[in-house]
């Protein structure tokens, strides 16, 4: 089996962050503050320009504030492992092999670089991915080159959607592995929602340890 990692509300607790950044923006903006159920409700890593419409940023504003959000991302301070995902990690790793652990991410590059070298994760960068807004494509590649069972372990309905997408292109192989613990950048209910309705290839998972559990040989 080869296993797919997002990173931000999966393995890293950067939801505080991020929603901290929207803050700042619409303040910039002169905007009222947002709820961060909202804000759960409606994050989603396809399309940016979309999801910044969707938390009432304006076309006139939109590409503005996208670009701030770049560059408030760039001095975000790096967040922190969610308890457990460490062991998570060392038990894909054991158990498949590094080689067969990928990571795919929006976030930009350089500050998985800085993630990684601080937490003794260097050697796996070669198996990061990194596009800008979207994973389908990435998935797609990734399923069909393993050529035997893949999942793809992410946080977001959007990551559902993507597996979705990917296996209706012929990666049949691909499976989604739906996290719904409280450190999500989704709420979890829209999570199961999604799990519910594509029983056939998502499975919930309800935290870190039960992953490691599911990672495990049986």
């Amino acid at each position: 089996m080869y296993v797919i990692f997002d990173l931000d509300g999966t393995l890293y607790d950067t939801f505080p962050q991020i929603f901290a950044i929207y803050q700042q923006i619409r303040e910039e903006f002169k905007l009222p503050p947002l709820d961060p159920d909202i804000c759960r409700r409606q994050f989603q890593s396809t399309d940016w320009k979309k999801l910044y419409l969707s938390l009432g940023f304006s076309n006139g504003n939109v590409n503005q504030a996208i670009a701030r959000f770049v560059e408030l991302d760039a001095e975000m301070k790096m967040p922190q492992f969610i308890p457990g995902a460490r062991d998570a990690l060392l038990q894909a790793f054991m158990q498949y092999g590094q080689e067969r652990v990928f990571f795919l991410t929006n976030h930009r590059r350089k500050g998985v670089e800085q993630r990684f070298a601080r937490d003794s994760l260097s050697k796996c960068m070669p198996q990061v991915i990194t596009p800008y807004q979207g994973k389908a494509l990435e998935l797609e590649i990734l399923a069909k080159r393993a050529g035997e069972e893949t999942v793809y372990i992410g946080d977001l309905v959007s990551d559902g959607c993507a597996c979705q997408e990917a296996r209706e292109r012929g990666a049949h192989n691909l499976h989604f592995w739906a996290m719904t613990h409280e450190y999500g950048f989704n709420h979890p209910d829209d999570v199961r929602e999604f799990v519910r309705e594509h029983k056939e290839f998502a499975r919930e998972v309800p935290s870190l340890a039960l992953l490691t559990l599911y990672l495990s040989p049986f």
